[in-house]
């Protein structure tokens, strides 16, 4: 554009000394006119440069300003928040591996495994957390690494994200009282913070009185339970629900259709070591149906859970149901009849509905499992 214009005004200065002669002053005057708006077309493209990179400069510097002082009100809030030892279990290494893998060390012959209880102060800073670390000099070694740790996939969170139990392994044979944990929380990506926190009663194992009262919820009650953490045979267990699977089988005398619902207890205290058996519990069914029965196991499928700690309980209810419709057998042509499998379904959930399997506590009280 400025090319443009400077070859019309030098246009018109010809036109002018050709229709005009010699006029000095309206040269000058048109020389004059050509480097001022050539100088004023710079100095505006200059202007604007620069001011776009002083408002470049200052929104950079007003967003820094911005997330160092969320991450400051965030550290704030951070120092609400408390980390109580529940319980601690010193075992063999080789038996405390958490979900079967993780951080194997060959120098090791112990670890201890500590569940944890983690209060927030509101669902929205539980919504920042990212990690939660052991840390002091009773946990790092002489090179000044941590000691081998971990708590991959074992932490559940209650329904108003307040409390999260998490169970951690660490290597050795350590005293929570001599360490505490180093919590980080992020709100920008890729920059967390970080701050340290003792332990609760200076590491003293608490129990799980008050962490019971933290996990009542739906599932609690659809289960038949106060609190999903309960205790059995005397030691404390976190409960979750297995997805029920189906299967069926058939011999020359019998074809059935059977459906397997099941729970899985994570020890909370003493280890992973698996302590219940099928004699400590008890089955009840309130109905009969023809042709379906109930059984439960307890420790006996081998079936474990892959978002859970391998060494986990397990609680399976059976209900078997035999074929026994006309013109229905396995291999016959009207197997895929839908009337037949509705009534199947039907029979096979009027057990479930009516079953419990109860449990002493270990103190003479019954704890009863709902399979609904």
């Amino acid at each position: 554009m400025k090319k443009k214009l400077v070859a019309l005004v030098i246009g018109a200065m010809a036109l002018c000394l050709g229709a005009c002669g010699d006029e000095s002053s309206d040269d000058n005057s048109s020389k004059e006119t050509t480097t001022v708006i050539d100088d004023v077309d710079n100095n505006t493209d200059n202007k604007e440069t620069t001011t776009e990179k002083e408002t470049q400069e200052t929104t950079t510097i007003d967003e820094e300003a911005s997330k160092a002082a969320e991450n400051e009100e965030l550290l704030v809030r951070m120092k609400d928040i408390k980390v109580s030892v529940l319980s601690t279990a010193s075992m063999p290494y080789e038996d405390s591996m958490i979900n079967g893998y993780g951080f194997y060390s060959e120098e090791y012959d112990t670890a201890t495994i500590i569940t944890m209880l983690v209060e927030f102060p509101d669902d929205s800073l539980y919504n920042t957390f990212e990690n939660l670390d052991v840390v002091g000099e009773a946990v790092t070694t002489a090179e000044g690494e941590l000691i081998p740790h971990t708590y991959s996939s074992t932490a559940w969170v209650s329904d108003d994200k307040q409390y999260a139990l998490i169970i951690m392994r660490v290597a050795g044979d350590v005293d929570a009282s001599t360490f505490g944990v180093e919590i980080e929380c992020e709100v920008h990506y890729d920059d967390p913070v970080t701050l340290e926190l003792p332990f609760e009663n200076n590491g003293s194992p608490v129990g799980f009185e008050h962490a019971k009262t933290c996990f009542v919820d739906s599932d609690s009650e659809k289960y038949g339970l106060d609190s999903l953490i309960v205790k059995l045979m005397g030691r404390h267990y976190f409960v979750l629900r297995r997805y029920e699977h189906t299967y069926a089988s058939g011999s020359d005398t019998s074809d059935i259709s059977g459906e397997v619902q099941s729970y899985i207890l994570i020890p909370l205290e003493g280890g992973f070591t698996k302590t219940l058996t099928s004699a400590d519990g008890g089955i009840k069914c309130d109905v009969t149906v023809e042709n379906t029965t109930v059984s439960a196991s307890i420790n006996e499928s081998g079936r474990v859970d892959k978002s859970s700690p391998k060494f986990q309980t397990t609680i399976d209810v059976d209900v078997k149901r035999n074929i026994t419709e006309a013109e229905n057998a396995i291999l016959d042509e009207d197997w895929d009849n839908d009337e037949v499998w509705d009534k199947i379904r039907e029979d096979r959930g009027t057990i479930f509905d009516n079953t419990i399997v109860g449990i002493d506590d270990g103190d003479g009280n019954m704890v009863y499992f709902k399979f609904e």
